[in-house]
């Protein structure tokens, strides 16, 4: 009996011994279909993958055969490099696994992937995001989106009689009646959208409560927020949402959170924000698109003790909305989330215009319809004094439509002086300097920003091969392609030369945004010409809050070679 026993072990360490190491499998099948690093999926990938019968079934069972190195239960998987712990090359491979079965996926491999998720395996929830973005982008397509008609600009005209254009001149603010060709571009923009709450901007009802002022925990959502993690961990995205739904109802969701009688607080905010996040994905998931729209919106990206994640909640947000808004075919409710671009121009088509343009929007036209309103984020005082100022023809309107639809500051919503440079070109230089001119100083600053990241000098001469530009951050900003990029658009000495005359004057504004913006813009376009008054500021003990930037603009432009 004991030798039989004895045989058995060693027969089953033998084949366990002769068994394929799953992370060399998962490796090799995946070597066969695509290059080890900074592949791109497309075409090719598709076929390649095909041609080593790589579908989604397979892939689950190779991520599966990884993923067994996890311990059994729910605590996080340090064997996957959770908590900088585990094996690199399982990690590895497994990222890449997840990357591709994001793009071949469907909705079967989303149990697995909240698994993981839940249990921290990096990449999963990418995934999972990324089979939920291409259902979106399907659906879209599906709902055979639009551009506005001209009898609904028409209309949208015709309803703007009562608004008038704020800008900035002698240090107040000024309104009056748009010019007829920016009050049609207007007209474009609210044709083609459907205004919906802003992401991340709760309700003011829900204001309450402080990270540093906690009080007891409440023991019911104390299990409720268990209950979620558990069904996090175990791949049930149902289980997901009625948790979640219940700790948010304990707070009077869906009616306005008492934010106040929260006490449990991460490093980003409230517990709740965290909560209404997890619904808002099991919701999309789950094929309840209102509810998580509404909730991508409605969450707090922020309201804790650490901001340094804010920026990339918020876009996750953003891009949540996107898919919701376009899952439930109104791809008109995410037009200003898609103009916002918040993954950059290398995901144009994903969650920027690129999707609008292809279905016939005239996307330079919405941003040139949102620069209109610019100035009209400034403060409510001076906004309500401006309008109160116009003429008695326009000023009872005006006055009526500011209480009736708040300020309409849909220029700083959408990012709209970023959207046009990037999207414009060189031909919105002069559009910047123009809003630069009119701008209260937040925009002015931001036009000059603009001006500066569209025209700045890059590294190396794109016209021989080289580029390069300097500067990275984990903050979002509305990405801005410089002209520099290629060969045909970089702006050249003599272009640079009389920008850089157009932009010296702000050096001496009396805001320090507007010269601190002015200064940098200078060093970044790199002509010669600012040096002379970039230098007198250096010798002005009455300007010594600038003495950084102009000093990076001096070496900047010392340093560039034309």
């Amino acid at each position: 009996m004991r030798v039989a026993v004895a045989g058995s072990l060693l027969l089953i360490a033998a084949l366990a011994a002769a068994a394929p190491d799953p992370v060399a499998l998962a490796e090799r099948a995946l070597d066969a279909a695509a290059p080890r690093a900074g592949w791109r999926f497309d075409e090719g990938a598709g076929r390649r993958l095909a041609a080593a019968r790589l579908d989604e079934a397979r892939l689950m069972t190779l991520v599966e055969g990884i993923a067994a190195r996890c311990p059994a239960g729910g605590a996080p998987c340090e064997a996957l490099g959770v908590l900088g712990k585990g094996d690199p090359a399982a990690s590895r491979v497994m990222q890449r696994l997840l990357e591709v079965l994001g793009e071949l996926g469907s909705r079967r491999a989303g149990p697995l992937l909240w698994r993981l998720a839940g249990r921290g395996v990096y990449g999963a929830e990418g995934a999972l995001h990324r089979v939920l973005e291409r259902e979106a982008a399907r659906a879209a397509a599906a709902g055979r989106c639009a551009p506005p008609t001209a009898a609904a600009v028409a209309a949208a005209e015709r309803a703007l009689g009562d608004f008038l254009e704020v800008r900035a001149v002698g240090g107040r603010l000024v309104a009056a009646r748009p010019a007829p060709a920016a009050l049609a571009d207007l007209a474009y923009l609210l044709a083609a959208i459907e205004v919906r709450p802003e992401v991340g901007v709760a309700p003011a009802a829900e204001a309450g409560g402080a990270w540093h002022q906690p009080g007891p925990l409440h023991p019911g959502r104390v299990l409720l927020a268990d209950a979620l993690e558990r069904a996090k961990r175990r791949g049930d995205p149902e289980g997901v949402a009625a948790a979640a739904r219940a700790y948010l109802e304990s707070l009077g969701y869906p009616g306005p959170i008492r934010a106040g009688e929260e006490h449990d607080f991460a490093w980003g905010g409230p517990r709740f924000a965290y909560v209404m996040r997890d619904l808002a994905l099991a919701a999309e998931y789950l094929g309840r698109f209102d509810e998580a729209a509404g909730l991508y919106r409605r969450a707090n990206p922020g309201g804790g003790a650490c901001g340094s994640s804010v920026s990339y909640r918020w876009q996750e947000q953003v891009q949540g909305a996107i898919r919701a808004e376009e899952g439930r075919g109104r791809c008109r409710a995410a037009v200003l989330e898609r103009l916002l671009a918040v993954a950059g121009w290398d995901s144009d088509r994903r969650y920027g215009p690129a999707r609008l343009t292809a279905a016939g929007f005239d996307v330079a036209r919405l941003y040139r319809g949102a620069l209109v309103t610019a100035n009209r984020d400034a403060d409510p005082a001076a906004l309500q004094a401006a309008l109160a100022a116009a003429p008695p023809g326009l000023r009872q309107a005006a006055l009526a439509r500011l209480a009736a639809r708040g300020p309409e500051a849909l220029e700083r919503r959408v990012f709209a002086l970023e959207g046009a440079a990037d999207t414009g070109r060189a031909a919105a230089l002069p559009v910047l300097l123009a809003a630069a001119r009119a701008g209260v100083p937040a925009v002015a600053a931001r036009a000059l920003a603009a001006v500066g990241e569209l025209a700045q000098r890059p590294e190396a001469d794109p016209c021989r091969g080289g580029i390069g530009f300097g500067g990275s951050s984990n903050v979002w900003r509305r990405a801005i392609r410089p002209l520099g990029r290629d060969c045909a658009t970089r702006v050249g000495r003599a272009q640079a030369d009389a920008l850089a005359r157009d932009v010296v004057p702000w050096l001496a504004d009396r805001d320090p945004r507007v010269r601190d913006a002015a200064a940098a813009a200078l060093g970044q376009i790199g002509s010669p010409v600012a040096l002379g008054p970039l230098r007198q500021l250096l010798a002005n003990p009455g300007r010594a809050e600038l003495r950084r930037a102009v000093r990076e603009a001096v070496a900047a432009i010392t340093n560039a070679t034309w």
